[in-house]
């Protein structure tokens, strides 16, 4: 949670919710300025998840798939445990649903699982990188619950503000 650095005020996208655990910590650090969407596949985890925030009144859920939630609208968007269970051939085109719901300068935060070869991080990095984001800190590594987990926080490129157009100078000036 420390990672995803939020302040108050954000708004998140919570990709795979599930349940709402780590949802409830994040709808908590954005506050009642701030709003999170919950995104999950599962009628019953998201019902899991209403019962845990039912007390959040700027938490929003939606059951259904990622093209569904409105693009450019979010600070951040938070993937847990989610992308490892994506088929690889579809990762491609999720990590272009995912980017395209980021702001401009907006964050994508990942945590994976590292055991039992289901994914591999540098993948990610690839995958995403071709979609326009890059890393903004070094991968973090960690012992997370059931075993060793990766954290990834990424962010768009900033490409290089180009010069002013250089004025030319005429007879007239």
């Amino acid at each position: 949670m420390e990672r995803l650095e939020l302040e108050g005020g954000e708004r998140v996208l919570d990709f795979g919710s599930g349940s709402g655990q780590l949802s409830r910590r994040i709808a908590l650090a954005v506050g009642g300025a701030g709003r999170l969407s919950c995104l999950d596949i599962s009628p019953r985890w998201l019902e899991l998840a209403r019962v845990e925030m039912a007390d959040l009144p700027w938490v929003d859920f939606h059951l259904g798939v990622l093209s569904q939630m409105p693009r450019g609208e979010y600070d951040l968007v938070h993937a847990h445990y989610v992308l490892h269970e994506i088929r690889p051939g579809m990762r491609g085109q999720v990590a272009e649903e995912l980017t395209a719901r980021l702001k401009p300068a907006g964050r994508l935060g990942i945590r994976e699982p590292l055991y039992y070869n289901m994914l591999d991080w540098k993948e990610l990095l690839e995958i995403f990188g071709r979609t326009g984001l890059a890393l903004v800190r070094p991968p973090e590594r960690h012992w997370w619950l059931a075993g060793p987990v990766i954290e990834l926080i990424l962010q768009h490129r900033v490409s290089p503000r180009p010069p002013p157009p250089r004025r030319t100078v005429t007879e007239a000036d």
